[in-house]
């Protein structure tokens, strides 16, 4: 795990910290993005190992970036994990 470089998309400070010292203790490399449109920048100028993508993000939420990295070839198969704290009966 200490040659994965990973793409974690969360707007929630939180999160970012939760994620970060989980990351950080397991040795992973990676980067943390606000948002969709960063995530989209970032992901035409890296490789990345795989991505953290939170659903409800502002902007391109997490649904669209997931739809944009499965339909550009250079990201289609890039491992993806959807999460959210956000939750509804819908």
């Amino acid at each position: 795990m200490t040659d994965w470089r990973l793409l974690v998309i969360e707007d929630d400070p939180d999160g970012q910290e939760l994620l970060s010292r989980m990351l950080r203790y397991h040795h992973i490399q990676f980067d943390v993005v606000y948002d969709g449109e960063t995530a989209i920048d970032l992901l035409e100028q890296q490789v990345y190992s795989g991505a953290l993508v939170d659903l409800s993000l502002p902007g391109v939420d997490g649904w669209t970036l997931l739809n944009v990295i499965r339909n550009n070839p250079a990201t289609a198969d890039l491992p993806c994990v959807a999460m959210t704290a956000y939750h509804s009966a819908d």
